[in-house]
């Protein structure tokens, strides 16, 4: 066949398989839209014949194209129509207005859903290496706007090339069906660079200006202490390209505290949190995040001074605990804004715990209700930290405003109340079904629920509860309360 002979041997990503990727993708297409499949079909297989990129110049290989369509005897109206929808799906017409036909339209969209996703990314990669282009160059910023001769001769990189090109490709779609296939494929270039951001960070005091700087200067930035928090703010700045989010991971009301160049504290918390986990492959998954929040609090907050921060941390341990450890890590002359979502949005009506929980419209009416802190206060912060340091404890919670170091036990009864409260007295409850009563009816504050999935195994070793079923989830084991068990409730009641 032709078209195989022709691409067989391409080593860019243009390849035969491609053709039959896209061709595939326009039938479907063009099914579910009501096109002329035989057009898009052969339209998509013949889209890449008279590519610059594989020619000595698009004139040549259209002139190669005709000849065959001709040896082929293609009805003239035919070659006309798919040499107009091949003339008119170029990446370098972009910017222009949609092919006006729905079968360039499907060729369009088929050929730029091959150049997503998974596949995408294959072929981002498999291209670069064809003619030689750098990885990722921190000092080569992604070009804004291109002519069709700076997309394809400038001088960039591969990863560039995901801002360049793939990431507005989910936007340039044409027809419904492609704008859900685009969707997923989308977010899949997303976690590809998110994940090459993370490991391109590993110790890297640079990280903030290499990356974050690849989308648009940086104005402010701000800091939030766990996922959750990170993904609702997140989708909040979107709309504000200068200002950026970094995410200061690792939940520092639980487990031993961290000090500043002490590699024996770190260690010890890494293993006591790991040694939370039960299964062995969140296990490993626990011990890479831990580290890897060790190394973005060794690396980052030099780094961050010399912007304007915003710091997000509302009235729960985790955020206060990682507002102080933040401080003590500032220089003074750092410019910093905090911000309390739960205290400027909590009322009699709704009562918030922490930034993670809080709706995106809700936070973004805070945007510019920052309050700067006295030199006294921060000063205060950082005193706070050192003290909790000296103290030792393995829990912390917030009481009345302040971060208070208590045993690990604390919420033991709370525990117990909810196993008796839910008839665990008579019966087996699900471990998970107890923590949540535990974690939601009986705590008035956020605390991980990896502390209390520790502590009712504790408290099944205490015997004061009896479990069934394997202990490696909550969700895969009961428990019921032992007779001890009864009679530790029984002295609260006395």
């Amino acid at each position: 066949m032709f078209v195989h002979q022709e691409l067989k041997h391409d080593p860019s990503g243009h390849d035969w398989w491609h053709i039959v990727r896209v061709t595939r993708t326009a039938k479907m297409l063009a099914m579910s839209e009501g096109a002329d499949e035989y057009i898009c079909e052969l339209s998509a297989l013949l889209h890449d014949i008279p590519d610059e990129k594989l020619n000595p110049s698009k004139e040549a290989g259209t002139v190669k194209l005709k000849k065959w369509m001709d040896e082929e005897q293609l009805l003239p109206e035919d070659q006309e129509t798919i040499l107009n929808i091949i003339n008119s799906i170029s990446f370098g017409k972009l910017s222009e207005e949609s092919p006006l036909t729905l079968e360039a339209q499907i060729v369009q969209d088929a050929d730029r859903l091959d150049a997503m996703g998974a596949i995408g990314i294959a072929r981002t990669f498999t291209y670069a290496g064809s003619r030689g282009r750098l990885m990722f160059n921190p000092d080569i910023k992604p070009r804004a706007y291109l002519t069709p001769q700076e997309y394809r001769t400038g001088r960039s990189t591969t990863i560039n090339h995901f801002y360049e090109k793939l990431l507005k490709l989910k936007s340039q779609m044409n027809t419904e069906s492609a704008k859900i296939l685009a969707r997923k494929r989308h977010n899949e270039l997303e976690k590809y660079l998110e994940a090459f951001q993370a490991e391109w960070s590993l110790g890297n005091e640079s990280f903030l200006e290499e990356m974050l700087g690849l989308e648009s200067p940086i104005k402010k930035v701000h800091i939030v202490f766990d996922r959750p928090s990170f993904d609702v703010l997140g989708a909040v700045l979107s709309e504000r390209p200068h200002e950026h989010i970094v995410l200061l991971g690792d939940d520092l009301s639980i487990g031993p505290l961290p000090g500043v160049n002490d590699a024996d504290t770190h260690k010890l918390r890494r293993q006591w949190l790991t040694g939370l986990e039960s299964d062995s492959e969140t296990k490993d998954q626990m011990q890479e995040e831990v580290l890897d929040s060790a190394f973005k609090w060794r690396a980052l907050p030099a780094k961050l001074a010399i912007y304007p921060l915003t710091i997000w941390a509302s009235d729960s341990a985790h955020e206060q605990v990682g507002l102080r450890r933040l401080m003590s890590l500032l220089p003074e002359a750092a410019d910093i804004a905090i911000l309390n979502p739960t205290a400027l949005l909590s009322n009699h009506a709704v009562q918030y715990y922490y930034t993670g929980e809080i709706v995106m419209d809700k936070l973004e009416s805070l945007l510019g209700k920052e309050i700067v802190p006295s030199a006294d206060i921060r000063r205060d912060l950082v005193m706070d930290w050192e003290r909790l340091l000296q103290e030792d404890q393995k829990l912390r919670i917030l009481q009345k405003g302040e971060v208070i170091s208590v045993s690990e036990s604390y919420f033991d009864v709370n525990i117990m109340k909810s196993a008796l409260e839910l008839g665990a007295r008579n019966k087996w409850v699900k471990a998970l079904r107890v923590a949540s009563e535990a974690m939601f009816k009986y705590t008035d504050q956020r605390v991980s629920q990896l502390y209390f999935e520790d502590r009712i195994q504790r408290l099944v070793s205490q015997n004061l509860l009896q479990a069934q079923g394997l202990l490696t989830s909550m969700r895969t084991y009961s428990v019921t309360i032992t007779k001890s068990g009864t009679e530790f409730l029984s002295s609260l009641e006395s």
